[in-house]
């Protein structure tokens, strides 16, 4: 990694403050540069497990406390399966696997107490928040950071779903974590490191959800033009840009391992897109959840009804993953038969 070719600029000599000017326009400094670096990084921690605490003793009063159903209560489930020493498992992953390890790596610190993972969720998410702060003060100015880092500290839906047994909470962590990366990789100093820390975070993010894969998107175009790599040569920015692609797929490689250990075929991540597919444009598709008539919507018992299903349809016994193959085409032709429907459910979902 450390030989890649890198520009001989001042501020790959350390001067953080010309990586600065390369960033902001002239005058601008970024809050960390000035004295009391971290001052404004506190209290908005502050707000943020204050707002949290509010939240979470609410959430104690209420009939949700204890509450596990459906996906709360399948990835509950599954890690603890995990910290019993069940670590590989039998089958292809059919849901992302990122968060019930997590889960399991959690109990194993501080026991299978459902309040208390609860509690550690809320405080990573609290400090997601100083990140939404020194992201905005890097892109815009104090009062922009102090604005942005108030709204997330207190933003409802992000703290609702920190507040329960649910893979999606660490979804923007890990894009607002890949977004700080993205904008230290641009100042200069420890060029690689930061590059490094933007392939490994969107790896985990598509542990996660499979479509964070399209981060590699944006932040292949921030490397590619950001004000602080244009002395970069193309070659060297290629390269980086290289380097987090790689990166990035290197943290699938031990899910696709796994897979194709336990069932001799190749699964990057998990199976069941398919299904979800047909469900979001098949025949039975609404703007909102709607599971077709042949499935029970359980996420213990949701996926073998696709496969018993497809199995009756075709004649012969489906793997998880030709389950998952032969759903997607159905709903891929659903869209071509139906393309105004799918043009009018496209369009109501965005509503």
């Amino acid at each position: 990694m450390n030989t890649l070719p890198d520009d001989n600029s001042a501020t790959e000599n350390g001067n953080l403050a010309g990586a600065a000017d390369a960033v902001f326009e002239p005058g601008e400094t970024p809050v960390e540069l000035s004295g009391h670096p971290y001052t404004w990084h506190l209290r908005i921690f502050a707000l943020a497990i204050l707002a949290r605490g509010v939240y979470f003793f609410q959430y104690l009063q209420s009939p949700l406390n204890g509450e596990l159903r459906v996906d709360h209560a399948y990835y509950f489930e599954w890690a603890k399966q995990i910290f019993a020493g069940d670590w590989i498992g039998r089958e292809v992953f059919e849901m992302s696997p990122l968060y019930p390890y997590l889960l399991a790596g959690m109990m194993h610190l501080i026991g299978v107490k459902l309040n208390w993972l609860i509690v550690t969720q809320l405080l990573i998410g609290a400090g997601s928040c100083t990140l939404v702060y020194s992201c905005a003060n890097r892109l815009f100015d104090k009062r922009t950071a102090i604005l942005a880092g108030v709204v997330a500290a207190v933003y409802g839906p992000q703290i609702f779903y920190e507040c329960m047994i649910m893979k999606e909470f660490l979804s923007p962590i890990l894009t607002i974590v890949a977004t700080y990366a993205a904008l230290r990789y641009s100042e200069g100093p420890h060029r690689i490191r930061w590059l490094c820390m933007i392939g490994c975070t969107i790896g985990l993010a598509c542990l996660i959800r499979e479509n964070h894969i399209l981060l590699l998107a944006p932040l292949g175009l921030w490397i590619w033009t950001n004000p602080g790599t244009r002395t970069l040569s193309a070659r060297t920015r290629l390269l980086h840009f290289v380097t987090v692609a790689s990166l990035t797929f290197s943290c699938l490689i031990p899910t696709a391992v796994r897979n194709y250990a336990v069932s001799g075929t190749f699964v990057a991540v998990t199976t069941g897109g398919g299904e979800v597919f047909y469900m979001a444009h098949g025949p039975y598709a609404q703007p909102y959840y709607q599971w077709p008539p042949f499935v029970t919507p359980d996420p213990f018992r949701e996926h073998e009804d696709f496969r018993r299903e497809a199995t009756r349809r075709t004649g012969r016994p489906l793997t998880r993953q030709e389950s998952s193959a032969y759903w997607f085409r159905q709903g891929v032709d659903e869209i071509v038969r139906h393309p105004a429907r799918t043009a009018r459910l496209t369009a109501q979902k965005a509503l």
